[in-house]
């Protein structure tokens, strides 16, 4: 039997690999985040070409660092995923009461939203429940309404079962009346979209509350048995 050959190994070739990896990766994370200034600046249909316009390179060099144009998309939306998480990181741990908590939920989902429209648009534009990165979107906007809902849960002895399929309700709801909302300025202002929104996430909590024969108060302390 002949024994095998081992190839030589070149001194130094994994330390190249590794730093051509860190090079690349790096790269990648700033044409990322190219895109997203491209699409702010473009709107939602924006091409390739803006896009490698914005990042400063030859189109066909875009994608030396992304496997076609939805490897490109899904970057993309992870980015705006952890943009917004980082804007709901404040609503993790409650602070003030009931109708404070729901107040700056709100709000911090209507500025983020606003102050990212096209981006917004873009990630609406190829939603799909086969995405994994569309999904991991829609996990970050429930983070905004996680703490309320789980602590309202808490506090009226409700099944922590339930409180998904309530936060994905008022998500869709609140959701898509910023989504109306940014293509219709004309009808609301900003703040009366959020109080509006406020008001009807109250409704919606205070009923559940009365269902389960308790009675919420909007001035309560959110976790004070904590």
């Amino acid at each position: 039997m002949s024994e095998s050959v081992q190839l030589p190994v070149e001194p130094g070739s994994d330390g190249r690999a590794r730093r051509w990896a860190g090079q690349r990766d790096s790269r990648r994370a700033q044409v990322v985040d190219a895109a997203i200034d491209a699409i702010q600046q473009y709107g939602p249909d924006v091409s390739t070409e803006q896009i490698a316009q914005v990042a400063g390179m030859p189109r066909p060099r875009l994608y030396r660092y992304f496997d076609g144009k939805e490897d490109l998309r899904t970057a993309v939306v992870t980015r705006a995923v952890e943009l917004l998480g980082v804007e709901a990181i404040g609503l993790l741990k409650p602070r003030g009461s009931v109708m404070d908590y729901i107040d700056g939920s709100v709000r911090s989902l209507v500025s983020w939203i606003d102050r990212h429209a096209n981006l917004y648009w873009y990630i609406q534009s190829d939603a799909t429940s086969e995405s994994a990165a569309y999904q991991n979107y829609r996990a970050a906007l429930a983070l905004h309404l996680t703490t309320l809902t789980e602590l309202v849960a808490d506090e009226l002895g409700l099944e922590r079962k339930v409180t998904p399929t309530l936060i994905y309700g008022l998500i869709g709801m609140v959701e898509s009346s910023i989504g109306h909302w940014v293509d219709n300025r004309d009808e609301l202002t900003r703040d009366e979209l959020t109080e509006n929104l406020v008001r009807w996430i109250w409704s919606i909590v205070a009923g559940i509350a009365t269902h389960a024969g308790n009675t919420l108060d909007p001035d309560s302390t959110l976790g004070r048995s904590r």
